[in-house]
Formats: C-alpha cells, structure tokens, sequence
C-alpha cells in the first residue's frame, strides 16, 4: 500500500514524474533492505524464518506482479529473493536439527514391541506443519520444505543401513522400518503431503522391503522384488543383500537372486541416473538436488477480499504517532490483486462508471491513442488530476480506455 501511494499523484502532487519514481525505488530497496538485514539477524530461529518467508514472498509477488511498481522495484525485487532464499535454507536446516535429535530413537531405538518411538519424530513434524500455517506459508513453499525434511530422513536412515549397517541388516529390522515408515506416510497423507512423501522416501521405503521379503527362492520372489525396489542402484542393492543377516533357515537367500536383481537394477536405476548424468554409488546425498523456487500462485492477495480484519487496530498507533495514515476507499471493489499483471490475460473489463463533477471538474487527462491489437484509435486516460471527480471516485486509472462518455 505504501508503494502505491508513493507511485499515485496522492503523494506530493507538485513532485516531478522522474522524482516520484526516484522516491519510489528508494523506499521499496530500503524495505528490501531490511527485510533482508532482519532475516541475517534472526536466522538461527525457525519462527522468524517461518515469518519471513511467508511476508517476503507476499511482497515479492505484489511487487513482480503490480504492473505500475514492478519496474521501479527491481532492486528491491533481488532484495527480496535474496531473503527468501536465506529464509528458507536457515528454515531447513533450524527443522533439520530438531528432526536429527528425533530420528535415532525413532529408527534405532532397540524397542521393538511397539511404534511408539516414532511418535517424537512425527511431532517434530507436526510442529513445523503448525509453524508454516500459523505464518500462513504459501503452500507450495510448504511442500518444498517437507520435500527437504522427507529426503533427510531417507537419506540418514538409508546411509545409517548401507554404510554403518544400523539397525542390522535383517528381515526383522526391515519389518520395524516398513511399520515405522507407514506411521510417516499415514502422516504425510493427512497434511496432504503424499507426492513429496512418496518421491522423497521411496528408496528408504524400497530398502526396507528388500530386507523385510522373503527371499528364498528366486524363481517365485526375483519378480515381486524387482518391481518393489525399483529405485535402488545396483550399488545399493548388492550391498543389502550381500550384508544381510539370515535369522533362521527361512530367511536364507536363495542361489542367483542376488546377481539377478543387481541386473535389474543395472537396467533400470543404473541406466536412469546415467541418462540424467548423476553419479552412480552407495551413500544418499545428504543434501536435496532441487533448486529453490518462488511460486507463481498461492498467495493470500488471491483470496483475501477488503480490508483484513485487525489491520486498522494494527496501524491505528502509527497512525496516531504521525507516522502513517490509513484512507479507506468506499469505491473499491476489494480486490488486492486488481493492479496485477495477470488480471488481463482474460481481457480487459467494461465497466459503468457514474461520477459526479466537482469545482474542478471531471478531472480527466485524455489523449487520442491505438491500443495493442486495436485497429482504430481510442481515447485513452492519460493522468488523473488530483481533486477531481475522477480522482475523488478513484477507479479510473492512467490507461483505462473511455468507450462512451454521456451515452456518445
């Protein structure tokens, strides 16, 4: 709002077009500024960081989105995408240490009898979902950053079996992770999250199978195996099967099944990451190969309509101190989104305007003008006089096209 203000003839009318734009590049790179400067000061707390990214990329969107302040916004715009990014990556790591303290005892805990240790973990999950929707995250945002705690878990777990073999490799351990893990999904699929889970754990979860099958005879178990642990590496898979620990006569695996599904594995994951030019090998990547992106919808400007309720009491202090002030329009249709770029995809609105003169008249700039795709010229608003009828109405903007004027 302070932008706009500072781009409408509202604000210092006598100043230059050239000063007011000058002025308005300053304030939104100092809000760029401080913004920024705020999230390097707070960026070992997750509830600042959860803040942050939910505001900045609000105002971001405004500002790329307003076709009247996006050019004059670009340094604040780089500002902006520089906090969000910062944001977001202190935001992972803050959950990502809370979720290490969890995971030990969620998956190495020598409790078997029950799934109860899980439950630390699932909270810790939980408590980050409460975070972003308290904040009001945008929601693919949210889905990114489940993306990256989903991918530690696969990751740790997944390198605590393959490089340092906790929990043992064997089918008991391989049925506690499958009864663990659905606790983690069942989740997952509650907060609407099941895409990110399905991608992010499916080797862990295909790691867990393997152990936990029966693997004794290859005529009637390579198939079952082949199609259920598809994402596993050849690398990965010959190290399950040639570490694992047969409990009992029945867990022993039979002859050929190991070379029979590293081939598999050798077609399909091996063949997979060489055609993407990923590296083939044992360990997971602690680190998510996805780069970070700013949604393109999502954003509460989308749906929110009029004035958000608490935001008068919210200002009414720096109103009182001099230091704002806050004009309601009773014109306004209430769309926060009404001066962005997007709201013409569909074509431009014919709207009925009824204005009454004032002293000072209609207060119209007109010029005579060809618009895109127009044939034959039109009369087009050219500014807006302060103090007019059409000012004091305040729908009519520089662009608008007038179609009729008093019936003509």
């Amino acid at each position: 709002m302070a932008c706009r203000y500072r781009a409408s003839t509202h604000f210092r009318p006598e100043t230059s077009p050239t000063e007011r734009a000058q002025r308005l590049t300053a304030l939104a790179t100092t809000i760029g500024a401080r913004v920024r400067a705020a999230v390097e000061q707070q960026q070992r707390d997750a509830g600042p960081m959860a803040f942050w990214l939910a505001n900045a990329s609000e105002l971001l969107h405004f500002l790329r989105q307003d076709r009247h302040l996006s050019a004059y916004t670009l340094d604040a715009q780089d500002l902006l995408t520089e906090a969000l990014q910062l944001a977001f990556r202190q935001l992972v790591a803050a959950q990502r240490r809370e979720l290490a303290q969890a995971l030990p005892r969620a998956f190495l805990s020598p409790d078997t009898a029950t799934d109860a240790p899980i439950g630390e973990a699932l909270g810790v999950l939980a408590s980050s979902m409460s975070l972003l929707r308290r904040c009001r995250v945008n929601a693919a945002l949210t889905i990114q950053l489940f993306s990256w705690l989903f991918h530690h878990v696969n990751a740790w777990l997944l390198n605590s079996l393959l490089l340092h073999g906790r929990p043992p490799l064997c089918r008991p351990t391989g049925a506690l992770l499958k009864r663990r893990l659905a606790h983690l999904v069942a989740w997952a699929e509650q907060q609407g999250l099941e895409l990110a889970a399905d991608c992010h754990l499916a080797r862990l979860i295909q790691a867990a199978h393997l152990l936990a099958a029966p693997k004794a005879h290859p005529q009637h178990d390579l198939p079952l195996l082949a199609d259920a642990c598809f994402k596993l590496n050849s690398l990965q898979v010959r190290h399950l099967l040639e570490h694992f620990q047969p409990l009992s006569p029945g867990d022993q695996i039979g002859p050929g099944l190991v070379e029979a599904l590293v081939r598999e594995a050798r077609k399909g994951e091996d063949t997979r990451l060489a055609e993407e030019g990923r590296p083939l090998q044992l360990a997971e990547e602690p680190q998510l190969a996805l780069p970070f992106l700013l949604p393109e919808d999502g954003y509460s400007c989308e749906t929110v309509r009029g004035v958000p309720p608490g935001l008068q009491e919210f200002l009414q202090p720096l109103c009182l101190a001099g230091l704002c002030r806050l004009t309601l329009q009773p014109t306004s249709l209430g769309h926060w989104t009404i001066y962005m770029c997007d709201q013409d995809v569909l074509g431009p609105r014919i709207v009925t305007l009824t204005l009454k003169k004032s002293p000072s008249g209609m207060g119209l700039s007109i010029v005579a003008a060809r618009g895109s795709n127009q044939d034959k010229l039109g009369i087009y608003v050219k500014s807006v006089v302060r103090g007019g009828a059409a000012d004091l109405d305040g729908r009519l903007q520089a662009g608008d096209q007038l179609l009729r004027v008093d019936g003509h």
